[in-house]
């Protein structure tokens, strides 16, 4: 399934194409678009086992039923406070600590797309997916990418005697977690599914390729 399942591998496996797909395009993209940070190129960098660890670790603990726009949401805020991507602009790597989270604020947003096209929802009988369908207005956009530029990307090294500063961190970024998915409805649409042919792979299976990716 991935995504904050059960199943650890098949989480990271999931997170990781979902963060490669997102890379790919921005790579492919970029030059066409201009964009308040300039960034030449992004790679990712690190690992995404303690981004499922603690991922997996906010959903049980502060969600009794994670609906798909928990899920994004809990990714959309871990990849700002996990430094997971490399970024580089002429050449050479971008240390401006303003300049990456202005731009990780808004190219994590590629993430809720990606990650949703791999989430069906059932409702009565009827399949249903979530779209990225954009901000509804640019006071709303500043906003939600103020609110993500806030966070601090700083990973929290726990160890067995620090018990208590896991579980606040985990909590503060729970609490993170619950304000963007309040917001992520107003920037998605729901679109009823036709039924897959009987030879396709369910929406649980590998994440498909943002497109032009």
């Amino acid at each position: 399934m991935g995504i904050f399942s059960d199943d650890t591998a098949e989480d990271i496996s999931s997170l990781q194409h979902i963060a490669q797909a997102s890379v790919n395009f921005y790579n492919s993209t970029h030059s066409k678009h201009s964009h308040a940070v300039e960034v030449d190129a992004v790679e990712v960098k690190g690992d995404f086992d303690h981004i499922s660890t603690v991922g997996g670790r906010i959903l049980r603990e502060y969600f009794t039923s994670p609906t798909a726009l928990h899920r994004v949401a809990v990714l959309l805020i871990l990849s700002n406070a996990f430094p997971v991507f490399g970024l580089k602009r002429k050449g050479r790597p971008l240390l401006s600590l303003n300049e990456r989270k202005a731009f990780l604020s808004q190219f994590t947003c590629l993430f809720v797309q990606a990650a949703l096209s791999t989430m069906t929802l059932e409702s009565e009988g009827q399949s249903y997916s979530l779209k990225w369908n954009g901000f509804p207005n640019d006071e709303f956009r500043d906003q939600f990418l103020t609110y993500l530029e806030w966070i601090d990307p700083a990973k929290v090294e726990i160890k067995a005697n620090q018990e208590k500063v896991q579980k606040d961190h985990t909590k503060i970024l729970a609490h993170l977690v619950l304000g963007a998915a309040m917001m992520l409805p107003y920037c998605v649409v729901q679109q009823l599914q036709p039924p897959p042919p009987d030879n396709q792979l369910s929406s649980h299976g590998k994440p498909p390729l943002l497109p032009g990716a």
